[in-house]
């Protein structure tokens, strides 16, 4: 199966008619291969495109000559090199390996001012580690809002020996939300202070549930760097070329879904044909017959299809939740033999009582009865392999952790993990342990009952320990879901507990499961707790910073919450928390390091939805000879000069 590309298009040419080709060149990987070790040269600097054809170049950063990121291809368990030389002009940059466990080499993460210093303009930073696990993963810069700006790019990682199922083809969908005025740090400050377009207020778009989006001004869905500029208005495009993905009639095709984009789900699905998903963040699951397939950001589905139908162009279609609100990526499933240059004629399969329609991953736990949909949560997913019953049913002591992912306050509203928003380190926190001082005081990870801290929040984990985490969200500051990633783990998801919602699927009440110890009300104790005044908070609903089970019976050491699913839980890495409900995963700490945790909606995480697991810190390996370092500098002195 074979993408076609368009050799050769300079930057920001125009076609003869007026509309304007999306920059889409070869995509070089400079690839070398020297016994069980891969390597790449990467050299990222900025420039200009159009990947949806509007008329104005916007700013890009481009790798090794490519928007988006070229693909990289290894082996599991080989040892990989990435050589990275920073070309900008004034930005720092990192590359975090999505997915990757990075065992035995923790400050390979690449997360900046967490794992590592930054990589300033004109320098470079090899990073090696082994390919660990196998599937569909990705890079993409961890500093600032670069991944939106092209840094991004698919990392798969092929099983040795390889997979028992065999294909025709075997391609990657890399997927996101796209705005093709502003760069990132513009985007990011409208979040902050106010989305204006033309003088007029754009309010946020919510899905059916009622969860809101945070605003992200969302003018044209990309496919692997390829999309169309719709006019609402009149429901016209450009006419941009879109991604073409080649099929022969009766082959069967592996597609590699990854979300790359800063806020919007995608429900993505391929007209004409059903989707068979077969796995989800690189781990495999039992085969889930379905007609689309939903992913947020930072997750990864995949799923095949058999070339099966009429030969003929069918749309790939990978549309946002947004209710009242039409926003689309596509591409072109096109079957050889096919008329070529021509868009598809297709349509999305009526979805009827006799006949439904199913969806994978909902983010919410069901469509409205008119729509015949029926969903399949995250929860109802069963993993290929069992859980390891240490982890699982033979967990003889298990720690619970409470960590709500929220927006609280009054006149400040700061993204946060229990109240906490994160701040980076002024140091390499992982590297230069001795040098971080802005770690939150205490516990570290969370903040007084109804109250807003800023520092940097570290949840201490002791190595061996069956770690479960409930993330939340909840409280005063709840409203948008959240996909939630940890790095250096992949997790199991054991519960989810979702809001109560209405018959039409629009949010009606908290999950009950839940004691914020705020002005929630407790189902057990039937009485209405009231919040003390605080500095930054007041009388009203709780933050849910200090959150527990409702039933005291549920905690770990005592009977344990009832209904966990412990043999065959789907495992993964980033995992959406709805609004109003929770998500239990577990893990056992086994892999020492410094991980980042946070919320994956870029604009959340930049204002600091985050916080870092310090995990087995006396196995901490050493990094590297010659490793990196930096800083503050104060001067302190009160000498002349």
């Amino acid at each position: 199966m074979n993408r076609e590309q368009d050799e050769g298009f300079p930057l920001c040419r125009r076609l003869p008619d007026g509309r304007v080709n999306p920059y889409n060149p070869p995509r070089p990987c400079f690839l070398s291969v020297v016994d069980s070790v891969v390597g790449w040269s990467s050299q990222g600097g900025h420039s200009c495109a159009r990947p949806d054809g509007y008329q104005e170049p916007r700013l890009v950063i481009a790798v090794n000559g490519s928007f988006p990121a070229p693909t990289l291809e290894v082996y599991e368990h080989q040892t990989v090199r990435v050589h990275v030389r920073n070309n900008m002009a004034s930005e720092t940059t990192s590359l975090h390996f999505h997915g990757m466990f990075q065992r035995d080499t923790p400050w390979m993460d690449g997360v900046g001012m967490v794992t590592q210093c930054p990589i300033l303009p004109g320098q470079s930073f090899t990073y090696q580690f082994t390919a660990e696990p196998a599937g569909t993963n990705w890079y993409h810069s961890h500093m600032g809002g670069q991944m939106t700006m092209g840094l991004a790019g698919p990392f798969i990682v092929h099983p040795r020996p390889a997979s028992g199922r065999s294909y025709d083809g075997d391609v990657v969908l890399m997927v996101q939300d796209w705005n093709h005025e502003w760069e990132a740090a513009m985007t990011f400050l409208k979040m902050q202070y106010g989305m204006y377009v033309g003088g007029r207020k754009v309010s946020a778009s919510r899905n059916l549930s009622g969860a809101k989006y945070s605003n992200f001004y969302f003018q044209s869905g990309l496919i692997n760097g390829r999309g169309r500029f719709h006019d609402a208005s009149n429901n016209t495009h450009n006419g941009a070329p879109l991604e073409i993905f080649n099929v022969s009639p009766g082959g069967r095709y592996r597609f590699r879904v990854i979300h790359s984009g800063s806020v919007y789900p995608f429900k993505i699905s391929v007209d004409g044909h059903q989707l068979t998903v077969v796995a989800s963040d690189s781990h495999d699951i039992e085969h889930v017959l379905a007609d689309a397939v939903i992913v947020t950001p930072g997750e990864r589905y995949d799923f095949e299809v058999n070339a099966t139908r009429d030969v003929d162009n069918y749309w790939i279609r990978a549309e946002s939740l947004e209710v009242g609100v039409r926003h689309v990526a596509e591409a072109i499933l096109h079957y050889e033999g096919s008329a070529t240059g021509q868009d598809p004629t297709s349509s999305p399969r009526p979805c009827s009582v006799l006949s439904p329609c199913v969806v994978v991953n909902c983010p919410f736990k069901l469509y409205p009865p008119e729509d015949h949909i029926h969903c399949i949560t995250v929860d109802q997913l069963r993993g290929a392999e069992p859980m390891p019953p240490e982890v699982g049913e033979g967990a003889t002591q298990v720690k619970d952790y409470f960590l709500n992912f929220a927006f609280p306050g009054n006149t400040q509203t700061p993204a946060s993990v229990n109240g906490v928003q994160f701040l980076l380190p002024t140091v390499s926190a992982l590297t230069q342990p001795t040098d971080f001082t802005s770690r939150c005081p205490g516990e570290g990870y969370r903040c007084q009952e109804d109250r807003i801290c800023q520092c940097s929040s570290v949840l201490d984990l002791e190595h061996g320990e069956v770690v479960q985490m409930v993330l939340l969200n909840l409280g005063k500051g709840k409203g948008w879901d959240h996909p939630v990633h940890m790095h250096g783990h992949s997790f199991w998801v054991v519960k989810v507990g979702f809001s109560t919602y209405n018959d039409s699927g629009f949010l009606l009440s908290d999950n009950q499961d839940i004691d914020c110890r705020g002005s929630h009300k407790d189902p057990y104790k039937q009485v209405t707790k009231v919040v003390a005044v605080a500095a930054t908070g007041g009388e009203g609903e709780s933050f849910c910073n200090n959150a527990t089970w409702a039933d005291p019976n549920w905690s770990s050491d005592k009977g344990g919450v009832p209904g966990l699913l412990l043999s065959r839980p789907v495992r993964k890495d980033t995992v959406n928390v709805p609004t109003g409900g929770y998500v239990v995963i577990r893990i056992k700490a086994d892999n020492p390091g410094l991980w980042a945790m946070h919320c994956h909606v870029l604009l959340h995480l930049g204002d600091g939805m985050m916080l870092m697991l310090n995990e087995s810190f006396s196995r901490h390996p050493p990094p590297p000879p010659g490793f990196h370092t930096c800083g503050d500098f104060n001067r302190n002195s009160t000498g002349g000069g």
